[in-house]
């Protein structure tokens, strides 16, 4: 939990995060790396979670490791 909220951390102290601008879904990322930063889960997961009602699916079939989010990652 600790290596979760430093690294959100980092996200949230960066300022625009690139991410979000190439996601498809356009997901809160911003709004859930501040709540992971805090340790608050719950909020994080909702904030995620209102953007996209299916995140077991989507967590395995996005390409985020190749070419969006994680690739567009200055962090």
């Amino acid at each position: 939990m600790k290596d979760a909220m430093e690294g959100a951390s980092r996200c949230v102290t960066f300022g625009n995060p690139v991410c979000m601008d190439v996601c498809p879904l356009q997901g809160d990322n911003m709004g859930m790396c501040e709540a992971v930063s805090r340790g608050d889960l719950a909020t994080a997961y909702r904030r995620i979670r209102d953007i996209n009602p299916l995140l077991g699916t989507t967590a395995r079939r996005c390409p985020q490791l190749d070419s969006l989010c994680e690739a567009a990652c200055v962090i």
